[in-house]
């Protein structure tokens, strides 16, 4: 009944009659796990073009990444997909932000040790520019730059989402992609991200907590 939401479904097991299944139940797309980071970007485009919805076109997207709970691997399908942008493009085109303020893992999943945070780009709001901005983002050996969360979770208190909006507009002059992984609430800076977003991924698994937190 929502003709502009995808499903995709994602399993272990690939055999011809789980696949048939999964699409008769409704799937758009069926991808196996572990995902291979350039079949889960051709699922998503997939998606997005049979939805009528704005395909990766290079003009500043941002994609948020958001899921009702945790472990159901939202963190990595932003993580990767960051990564698997950055190896397919050439230049400065990928910016990954971890908005999970409290506890994010970002530069855990991807082996970072930020000199800067979020918290200093928003200390120093007043005269943020894309110069500055870009002097708290961190490379990974993939090409794409991070902006990690906060290294203490006191320092998250006072970040709103009217600092990650503009953040995210700023990031999307910057760069042709930018990911966003979100904290698994509706909070202020979650609102901020999803609202900002192009396209909203919504990720759970096949546990009743999560599927009905993912229709809500």
């Amino acid at each position: 009944g929502k003709p502009a939401v995808g499903i995709a479904v994602a399993s272990s097991e690939a055999a011809t009659d789980v696949v048939m299944r999964a699409m008769r139940s409704g799937a758009d797309e069926f991808v196996k796990l572990p995902p291979d980071i350039n079949d889960l970007s051709e699922a998503v485009r997939r998606i997005l073009s049979r939805k009528g919805q704005k395909v990766f076109t290079g003009e500043g997207q941002i994609v948020t990444v958001f899921s009702g709970k945790g472990g159901v691997g939202s963190t990595m399908i932003a993580t990767n997909l960051a990564i698997g942008l950055a190896g397919e493009l050439t230049g400065e085109t990928v910016a990954l932000v971890d908005l999970n303020l409290q506890l994010g893992d970002i530069t855990t999943f991807m082996d970072l040790r930020p000199r800067f945070t979020i918290h200093d780009a928003v200390k120093e709001f007043e005269r943020l520019d894309p110069g500055l901005l870009k002097s708290f983002l961190t490379q990974h050996r993939s090409g794409a730059f991070v902006l990690s969360c906060p290294n203490e979770p006191a320092e998250a208190e006072g970040i709103t989402g009217e600092h990650i909006g503009a953040i995210l507009k700023m990031l999307r002059g910057m760069f042709r992609f930018v990911i966003v992984d979100t904290a698994h609430t509706f909070s202020d800076q979650s609102l901020g991200a999803l609202d900002n977003a192009d396209t909203i991924l919504l990720v759970g698994d096949m546990l009743v907590p999560s599927i009905r937190n993912m229709q809500r």
